[in-house]
């Protein structure tokens, strides 16, 4: 079974200690697990995220609506 986890600075980080299954709502089968992330991945991903603020900050909005559009 596949697991999902999580993208942090543009790559995949993935606990394989917690994880949850997912499941299809129309069949109830579980198809895949997502990670449950460590504090060490939660800290991870506070120090990416305050790293790229400044420049994500500057960017203009017909430049960020791009990464908006596929969520």
């Amino acid at each position: 079974m596949s697991t999902i986890g999580h993208l942090i600075n543009g790559q995949i980080v993935t606990d394989e200690n917690r994880t949850q299954p997912v499941f299809n709502p129309s069949t109830g089968d579980s198809t895949r697990q997502v990670a449950l992330a460590s504090k060490a991945t939660v800290e991870q991903a506070i120090a990416a995220a305050e790293t790229a603020y400044p420049a994500w900050r500057a960017t203009p909005p017909h430049q960020a609506c791009p990464y908006h559009v596929p969520f």
